[in-house]
C-alpha cells in the first residue's frame, strides 16, 4: 500500500475520531458514554497523528534514497558528456588561436603528448565555468560549426575542424558504451522511477546520432553540439548535476602514448 492510499485511511479514521470527540461533548451528561467516546476519539486521534508523522518521514527518507541512487547510477554518463562537452570547447579554444598543432594527425592529436602539449602552450587560454556559461559558448559553436558556416572555410580549414571532430567522435565511444547500459536497464530503470522508457530512447537516438555526425567529414556538426547540450540537459535534470566545466585539455579518454 503506497502512502496516498494509507492518508485516506488516516483521513477516515480521522472524521471518525473526530465524530467521537463531538458525541463525547453532546453527551458530556453522561459520565461513562463520555470517558469512552472521549477516550477513543482523543487515542485514535492522537495515534493517526504519530502515524502520519512516521508515514511522512519514511516517504522522504525513501525519496531521498532514490535521488542519491539516481545520482549515482547516472553519474558516468554525465561525466562522459561533460567530457565532451570540454573537448568540444578546448578544441573551439585551438582553432580560434588557429594552433598549428591542429595540422596534426587524428590519431596524434588523440594522444596525451598532445593533451600535454597543448595545455603547456596555451595555459593561459584554459579557464572553469558553469554549465549555464558553457551553454552560451556551446550555442555560438553551434553557428560556427554549421554547415553553412563550414562550407564558407577554405579546404584546409574544413580540413581541421574534420579532424577535430574525428577525434571527438572517437571519444564518444565510451559515451555510446555508457548509454547501452542504461538502455539495457530500461525497464528496471522505468520502474523505479529513475528514467521513462521514452527519455532512454530519446537519449540514445541523440548520442547515436552525434557520433554519426561527428565521424563523417563536412557534416553539419551544429546539429550534433545541440544534440549534446540535449542529452546533457537531461542527465543533469535526472541527476541533479551542478558539474562545472573545465575548458582545458583532458588526459581522460581513449588516449595513446605516442
Amino acid at each position: 500500500m503506497n502512502i496516498k492510499s494509507r492518508i485516506k485511511i488516516y483521513i477516515i479514521f480521522g472524521i471518525i475520531s473526530i465524530i467521537m470527540v463531538i458525541l463525547a461533548a453532546i453527551l458530556s451528561n453522561y459520565n461513562i458514554a463520555f470517558n469512552i467516546l472521549n477516550g477513543l476519539g482523543c487515542s485514535t486521534f492522537s495515534a493517526i497523528l504519530l502515524a502520519v508523522v512516521i508515514d511522512l518521514k519514511d516517504y522522504f527518507n525513501k525519496k531521498d534514497e532514490i535521488k542519491q541512487k539516481r545520482k549515482e547510477y547516472f553519474e558516468d554518463i554525465n561525466k562522459e558528456i561533460n567530457f565532451l562537452i570540454e573537448k568540444i570547447l578546448w578544441y573551439d579554444v585551438l582553432i580560434s588561436e588557429k594552433a598549428p598543432v591542429l595540422n596534426k594527425s587524428v590519431e596524434e592529436q588523440n594522444s596525451i603528448n598532445f593533451m600535454l602539449y597543448t595545455s603547456e602552450t596555451y595555459k593561459d587560454k584554459t579557464s572553469n565555468i558553469s554549465y549555464e556559461e558553457a551553454k552560451i559558448k556551446l550555442k555560438k559553436c553551434e553557428k560556427k560549426y554549421s554547415l553553412e558556416a563550414i562550407s564558407k572555410l577554405s579546404i584546409d580549414e574544413r580540413k581541421i575542424i574534420n579532424k577535430v571532430f574525428s577525434v571527438i567522435s572517437k571519444n564518444s565511444l565510451y559515451l555510446i558504451k555508457e548509454v547501452n547500459k542504461i538502455e539495457q536497464n530500461k525497464a528496471t530503470l522505468d520502474s523505479l522511477n529513475y528514467i521513462t522508457i521514452k527519455q532512454i530512447e530519446k537519449l540514445k537516438n541523440n548520442i547515436f546520432m552525434f557520433y554519426e555526425i561527428t565521424s563523417a567529414n563536412d557534416k553539419n556538426f551544429g546539429v550534433a553540439i545541440k544534440l549534446l547540450i540535449i542529452c546533457s540537459d537531461l542527465v543533469r535534470d535526472i541527476g541533479k548535476y551542478n558539474n562545472k566545466i573545465d575548458i582545458a585539455p583532458s588526459t581522460k579518454g581513449p588516449l595513446k602514448i605516442l
